[in-house]
Formats: C-alpha cells, sequence, structure tokens
C-alpha cells in the first residue's frame, strides 16, 4: 500500500487542530467524520441540538450574573433558542415541545449547581499540546471549550459540562472523553483528581390526574469524572484515536479515497435526514 507519510499529514487533510467533539464523531460516527471534514457537511440546527446549547448559554447567563430571579435566564436561552430555529415554522410540534422544556430544565439546573461553589467562567478554552504529550510531532494540538468552571472553598477550579439526551440511559463514550478531558486539562488544581462532572438533565413530565395534563419537568444526574477516570483511561484512549486518525491519514491520498476504504453502516442512527442520505448518495453512492 501506499504510504503518504510526511511531516504534514494531518495538514494535508485540513486538521490544523482537534477538538473532543472532532474525536468522537471520528471514532463513533465515522461516516458523519467524513462528510463534515472532509466533504464540508454542516447539519441542519435542529431542536434537541439547540436546547443543549441554550440550557448551557441560559445557565451560563445566570451564573455570570448571579441573578436572584432564573426567569432572566430563562429568557435568555429561550431568545437563543427562537433565533438558532428561525429556519423552521413556529408551528413545528418538536420546536414547540423541546422550547416547553427549557424552563424546567434550566430551574431544575440551577437549583442543583448553586451550591457548588463559586463561578469563575463559561466556555473557557482549554488546550493539550499532544505532540509534547505523545512525543509525536505530527500530532496537531487539542482545543476544547468547557460549559461551566467553579471553585470551591479552598480555590480548586472544577468543570461542570452540561449535557441534554432525550432519555436516562448510559453515558456514551463521547460525552465521557469530552468530559476527562476537562477534568484533565481544565483546571489549575495542584492535585490531578478534584470535583468536575458531567451533570446529565433528564426531561421528565408530572401528570396531573385531575386535569389529565402532562407539564415538562427534568431531574438532574451528575456524573462524577474522577469516578469514571478509574475506569477509563483518557491518555490511552486518547492516544488511540490520535493514531488511528494518523493512520487514516497516512494510508491515502485524498477525502474519496478515505471514503472509498471506509464502508458505512446504512442502518446506523444518523442517517435520519433526506440531506444526509443525499449527500451519502454523492459520496458513497449508496
Amino acid at each position: 500500500m501506499v504510504q503518504f507519510n510526511n511531516p504534514m499529514v494531518f495538514k494535508r487533510f485540513g486538521v490544523n487542530h482537534l477538538s473532543p467533539n472532532h474525536l468522537d464523531d471520528f471514532v463513533t460516527r465515522n461516516g458523519m467524520w467524513i462528510m463534515k471534514r472532509g466533504f464540508g457537511f454542516e447539519e441542519d440546527p435542529n431542536p434537541t441540538m439547540i436546547k443543549g446549547s441554550a440550557v448551557g448559554k441560559g445557565l451560563a447567563f445566570n451564573f455570570a450574573r448571579n441573578l436572584n430571579n432564573v426567569d432572566d435566564a430563562v429568557t435568555f436561552a429561550e431568545t437563543f433558542y427562537d433565533k438558532e430555529l428561525e429556519h423552521l415554522d413556529d408551528s413545528d410540534e418538536k420546536k414547540i415541545a423541546v422550547r416547553k422544556t427549557l424552563r424546567p430544565t434550566i430551574i431544575k439546573a440551577v437549583e442543583y449547581l448553586r451550591d457548588k461553589g463559586q463561578f469563575v467562567d463559561s466556555e473557557r478554552k482549554i488546550e493539550l499540546d499532544t505532540a509534547k504529550m505523545f512525543d509525536n510531532p505530527l500530532y496537531p494540538p487539542m482545543t476544547g471549550y468547557s460549559d461551566l468552571t467553579f471553585k470551591d472553598n479552598n480555590g480548586n477550579e472544577f468543570t461542570v459540562e452540561i449535557k441534554c439526551p432525550t432519555s436516562k440511559k448510559e453515558l456514551s463514550w463521547g460525552y465521557k472523553m469530552q468530559g476527562l478531558y476537562y477534568y484533565h486539562c481544565g483546571n489549575t488544581n495542584p492535585n490531578v483528581e478534584n470535583e468536575s462532572e458531567i451533570l446529565t438533565l433528564i426531561p421528565r413530565s408530572n401528570y396531573d390526574r385531575k386535569t389529565k395534563v402532562s407539564t415538562p419537568n427534568c431531574e438532574p444526574i451528575p456524573h462524577k469524572l474522577k469516578d469514571i477516570a478509574h475506569n477509563l483511561d483518557y491518555f490511552q484512549e486518547l492516544e488511540y484515536a490520535l493514531r488511528s486518525m494518523y493512520n487514516v491519514f497516512k494510508n491515502n491520498e485524498t477525502w474519496q479515497d478515505i471514503a472509498d476504504n471506509n464502508p458505512i453502516n446504512p442502518d446506523d442512527w444518523y442517517w435520519d435526514t433526506p440531506k444526509k442520505l443525499k449527500w451519502r448518495q454523492k459520496i458513497w453512492g449508496i
């Protein structure tokens, strides 16, 4: 097999830096990774996707201003949500249903986070020199932005990553790896172990038997990253992903070569819109 092994192997494919989301796509949604990174595919914003961003921004707005009235944070999140989904009709049922969950989600999250410690920052840029860490000058740097950073009474910082899954389930590999990136690299503590966590905000509903009406609610479920770190070696997993991506680039000359050498599974859950199917047909012919 011809190998295109040169010092620019990552940059030759337009990869100047990596992010936790980029690695998650590469490992768990390889077909989407090829479409997005290699061919410029962009997913259209949808209610479920935008909810996570809206909640994160609403919480950051709340804690940065130390608000006494959570209504202001809810309004901020709803405004962001509406703006991002302007392309959807106001009568879209999914858009309406997910919007109704914003208020209880933010209220429950604020209640849970209020006593976590002193708020420090949101969307803090975290960088990791992977070339130095793994002694490989070909590896690009990692860059990510943590959701919320707090510190305890002793000044020890920790991060809280906000996730809004559609139901209660085991944390995915991508969720764990993203959280562990900020756990290991996103604090200034002298001690490696810290109180960083992933906070999943699970949608629930309260049913009134009298009126027979259900109202949205939310259940916050924290996942301590120090516990996850005991069972998942982040840096071993990271090096595996970097090495695998390097080998993909080394053994292919173009993104079309990568697509041709990586057959997709048409039954994967993410082939769920006409736009994705159209792009899939264009790239893979199926």
